[in-house]
This record gives structure tokens, C-alpha cells and sequence, in this order.
């Protein structure tokens, strides 16, 4: 891979392989790089000089891009003094920060080793990428979901040659990509073992794991603090001391959707999503002399939804003489009628119309549409 920038001949063939890769079934997963939000700046160098940049194929949103986490045990009991007879040694899921070894990181040389993430500058946003929770960029938002990376803090522990006597200490989103293709190919596994689907190819997961994200939250692990800074060269593009992104509440532009809950997110990869979240929203409603009820429905359709929909607010522009009651009714959040009195009735004439606006509260895991 490589930052957009430098591969802009490549960007639109990119996703048209992608694509034809979904078709067949093929899951495409990349790693969203190892220099922080510096996407077109190398790890090895000392400070970032080429601004804000993702990174070229994990930006296309056909693929799922994987970023990197590193752990933050503190002084919590997470780890065993020994390890099991396979061979691990976590007591329990271990609290995680983005991974950013900028600062310092035991590989002298390597001085922006961090997560890379940010915002694409030529694909649009997708779908489900959109609506409330999620930065509404405009544009592709990378990572989708992050590993542990981080070689410093606890490294993969890989034998590469003159095994098994010969073990070297690696990281990297080079590793965490690898740990979620191995999880996504359990998923194919058990998808067809339970027979929820003939033959194992799931194509591009990020709708499925975006739905997933709204209404199956332990299937996540949130990471909420910490940062993937890297320091820049004071006067180059973007740079303010240092360039990156922070963790928060949520998705961010720092892990993404966070970790995954592997054995969660598998077994609730086929229960039913709700159904597409969707406002329906009146523009303008006009009446005449004579009519002492005017009839319009607002509000968002629960079909599918049940209670998860939350709060609807209705705020309404109401010309003066005029009572709005809003009453429930079957298949809608809220039904309203525009009432008039004798005063008004008895000006004649046609009236302004009432502006209507729908806002509503809900996570939503496709775009919010007004109709």
C-alpha cells in the first residue's frame, strides 16, 4: 500500500477490482499503515513533512481497512505469571489505546510508528459510514476496526526462520490486518457450518459490520482515550507540533469502530439487522377559508425497529391562530393535525404555510433519508 497522493493512477481501478472481488465473494482486507495520520510520510523518518494522508487500497470503501491498538493494562491484573497449556497468558480482554510508539518506541530509527488513519481525499463517504455518531466528512474515513500493533508493547512473537528455535518480535497494522482476516475466515466457517449460508464468501463486510456496530455493541470492543500523534516539521502542511487524531466515545478517526469481540461479532453476524432508518419530513402545509383541519404526517417509520429508534423531536413553525395536536397512530412516532380557530376561519384568505423539522437521536447504520 501507499498514501492516495502517490497512487491517484491507481485509485479508480482500485475500487473497480474491489468491487469485482466483492462479487465473487472475496473480502478484501488492508492495512491501513504504520506512520500515524502522516499516511504519505515513511515510519523511518524523523518527522512528518507531507500533511494529513491516508493510506491506497485500505481507503477503498470496498475494502476494510484495519488500523492498530496497543494495550493499556496499567496496573490492572490482566496477565498470568505463567502461561497456560496453550500457550497464553491473558486473564481477560485487556484495555486498549491507539497503538503510537512515536515518542517512544524501542526501534530506534522508526520515529513515526503509530496507527495510520484520516480521511480519504477522493472516495466518497459511504453509506453506512454516514449519519449520527460518525464524523460526516464526506469522504471515506479509514480504519474501519484495529488490532493490537504495537511491536514495543506487546509485540507478535512470529518464527520466521529456523524454527522453532528462532523467534523475532514484530508489529505493525502488517500484523493486526492478518489477526482480523483470520477472525473473518472463522465467520465464513461458522456462517456455513450453521447453515446461514450454501458456501463460505462473504464479500464487502463493512455494511454488515457498520449495522452490526448499532445494534450489537459487545461485539466491540470501544476504545475511548488516547491518541496517534506523530510529531511534524513545524510549518509543513497540517502541522501543528504534531499531526493525528484522537480516541473518543464511539467511532473515531483514531481505531476506528475499535477492537472486536470475535466470538460476539461472529454469532451475531446473521441476526437480523433493523430495518433502514428513514425522517419523513413535511415542507409546507397551506390551508383556506373554510377548512378547520388540515391532516399531515411526520415523524419516522418504526418498521423493524421496535424501541431502538430513541428520541423524536418535531419542532414545527406555527402561524399565529393556529393549535397544532399531535397524536400517536399505527405504523408512525408521531402524527400531527393542524387545527384552526373561528378568528382565523373568518379572515379568508390563503395562509403561510408550517415548516416542519424532524431531528432524531438514534445511531443510524445507513444514511438518514428525508422524504
Amino acid at each position: 500500500g501507499g498514501c492516495e497522493q502517490e497512487n491517484q493512477g491507481l485509485l479508480a481501478f482500485g475500487e473497480s477490482l474491489a468491487q469485482e472481488a466483492n462479487s465473487l465473494g472475496i473480502t478484501w482486507l488492508a492495512s491501513s499503515g504504520d506512520s500515524g495520520a502522516a499516511g504519505c510520510d515513511s515510519p523511518t523518518e524523523s518527522q512528518a513533512v507531507w500533511g494529513l494522508a491516508v493510506n491506497f487500497p485500505a481507503s477503498i470503501p470496498e475494502v476494510t481497512a484495519v488500523g492498530g491498538t496497543e494495550f493499556n493494562e496499567g496496573t490492572g491484573a490482566y496477565w498470568s505469571s505463567s502461561n497456560r497449556a496453550d500457550g497464553g497468558s491473558a486473564l481477560t480482554f485487556i484495555p486498549e489505546v491507539p497503538w503510537n510508539d512515536s515518542y517512544y518506541g524501542l526501534y530506534k530509527g522508526f520515529n513515526l510508528t503509530a496507527g495510520r488513519s484520516g480521511i480519504s481525499i477522493y472516495y466518497d463517504s459511504p453509506a453506512w459510514q454516514e449519519g449520527y455518531g460518525f464524523p460526516n466528512t464526506g469522504f471515506r474515513d479509514v480504519p474501519d476496526v484495529s488490532f493490537s500493533a504495537s511491536a514495543d508493547h506487546d509485540g507478535y512473537l512470529l518464527c520466521v526462520a529456523q524454527c522453532p528455535t528462532n523467534y523475532s518480535v514484530y508489529g505493525g497494522t502488517s500484523a493486526s490486518t492478518p489477526v482480523f482476516a483470520g477472525i473473518v475466515a472463522l465467520l465464513n466457517q461458522y456462517l456455513v457450518n450453521a447453515g446461514d449460508q450454501a458456501h463460505s464468501g462473504l464479500g464487502n463486510i463493512n455494511p454488515n459490520l457498520y449495522a452490526l456496530y448499532n445494534y450489537s455493541p459487545n461485539a466491540f470492543h470501544d476504545v475511548t482515550g488516547g491518541n496517534n500523534f506523530v510529531p511534524c516539521l513545524s510549518g509543513t502542511l497540517d502541522c501543528n507540533s504534531k499531526i493525528g487524531y484522537t480516541a473518543q466515545p464511539g467511532y473515531d478517526l483514531a481505531t476506528g469502530l475499535g477492537s472486536i469481540d470475535a466470538y460476539n461479532l461472529i454469532t451475531s453476524w446473521s441476526v437480523p439487522a433493523p430495518a433502514q432508518l428513514k425522517v419523513y419530513k413535511s415542507h409546507t402545509v397551506n390551508f383556506t377559508q373554510g377548512q378547520n383541519l388540515v391532516a399531515y404526517s411526520v415523524g419516522v417509520s418504526n418498521s423493524g425497529l421496535g424501541a431502538t429508534i430513541g428520541t423524536v423531536t418535531i419542532t414545527e413553525n406555527v402561524p399565529a391562530g393556529l393549535t397544532l395536536v399531535d397524536m400517536s397512530g399505527s405504523g408512525w412516532i408521531c402524527n400531527a393535525n393542524i387545527c384552526t380557530n373561528d378568528t382565523v376561519l373568518a379572515s379568508g384568505g390563503t395562509y403561510p404555510g408550517i415548516i416542519v423539522t424532524v431531528n432524531v437521536d438514534r445511531k443510524a447504520p445507513s444514511r438518514v433519508t428525508n422524504q
